[in-house]
Order: C-alpha cells, then structure tokens, then sequence
C-alpha cells in the first residue's frame, strides 16, 4: 500500500466548508456563529477587508460584529450604521442581493466605507445579504485591492452556502429569543388568572 495522497485543493475546500457548515449548525451562541463565519472567510477567501453587521429591521440600523481591517482597527468594525435611502448598504438589506462594486474608493453612495476603501487602498468589493426566506438578518462586505468584484461560480456557491447557513441560524435564535419573550409577557397574566380563581 502507498502512501495516502494529500488532499488537492478543491478537496480542501470542500472539506473546510463541511467543518464550517457543521459548526455553524451546531452552535447558538450569535458572537461564536459570527467569529465562525471570519474566520472561514479569512481562511478560503483573498479579501483585505471583512466586515459583519447583524440588520436591525425595526429600527433600520447595522449592528457591526466584527470582521478584519489591514490595521487591526475593531471599533470600526463594532460600529452601528444607520441606513439611509440611496445608499449601498439599504440596496442590499432592501433587495436580498448581492452588489459588487469595481472600486470602493470612488463609491459616493458608500458613506464612511469609501474613506476606509481609500485609507487601506480597498477597490473591489462585494456585499452580500446574510438572509433566511424573505428576511434580510444582515449583510458582509468583502474588500481586496484589487479592481472589480468577481466572483467565480464555486467561490460564489461555497459563500452563498456559508452564508445560507448563518442566515438559518440567525432566524432560529431570533424566533427563540421572541418566542421566551412571549411566554414571559404571559406569566403575569397567568399568575392574575390563577389568583382570581383561587380566591372564588
């Protein structure tokens, strides 16, 4: 018998995205699902700049989670973004799309991000929706120095899969939190109703 041959490097991938899918749909805690998704991406994808914000719909704002910068500066990172029509943020929470952009740093319609694109020299990008059914839960722009933003059919699917996965378990967590919330706005009704027949 010879040796096992090493693993080629689609085989790679396709093993790394098994480890990652598994992990994401195994955890509940919202910060380790999201180093999870970073980490991956920092892993399998060339991109200098990695940025995760959570959608808050009711009061139309971006929660940043985390991601990656060139100086290692997380506060912008951690930063809340109110979205404003016009702007390429809302086009992606609104329409559940994917947008690319040839360079950021000439995008006027990108607010703060085209003064951080020209600080780290950031040209293409790609923001992508963190989604579950018709519900937008977030999004992650990705930036690298060079120009354009395409991405190819396998690199897009192993993305979209990712971030499928996220988006499903970000749901799960949002209906349980609502769901807790529920039963504990009902128990001082509960506890009035068995009150009252208790004193009958």
């Amino acid at each position: 018998m010879g040796q096992p041959q090493k693993p080629i490097a689609a085989e790679q991938q396709i093993l790394s995205l098994g480890r990652v899918l598994q992990s994401l749909r195994e955890e509940d805690d919202v910060d380790v699902l999201i180093e999870t998704t970073i980490s991956y991406l920092k892993e399998q994808f060339d991109y200098r700049l990695i940025w995760i914000a959570l959608y808050d719909r009711l009061n139309h704002i971006l929660f940043g989670q985390g991601g990656i910068t060139p100086d290692r500066d997380m506060n912008f990172l951690r930063q809340r973004v109110v979205l404003s029509p016009g702007d390429l943020l809302e086009q992606v929470v609104i329409e559940q799309h994917p947008l690319g952009v040839a360079d950021l740093q000439t995008e006027i319609r990108a607010a703060e991000w085209h003064k951080v694109a020209t600080k780290f020299h950031i040209q293409g990008t790609i923001i992508l929706p963190i989604r579950y059914k018709d519900r937008c839960l977030g999004l992650v722009l990705l930036g690298s120095e060079r120009w354009g933003y395409l991405l190819t059919g396998e690199t897009k699917a192993r993305l979209m899969m990712v971030l499928g996965e996220l988006g499903a378990v970000l749901y799960q967590n949002e209906m349980h939190k609502q769901q807790k919330q529920t039963r504990r706005s009902d128990e001082p009704l509960l506890e009035l109703v068995r009150k009252f027949t208790h004193s009958q």
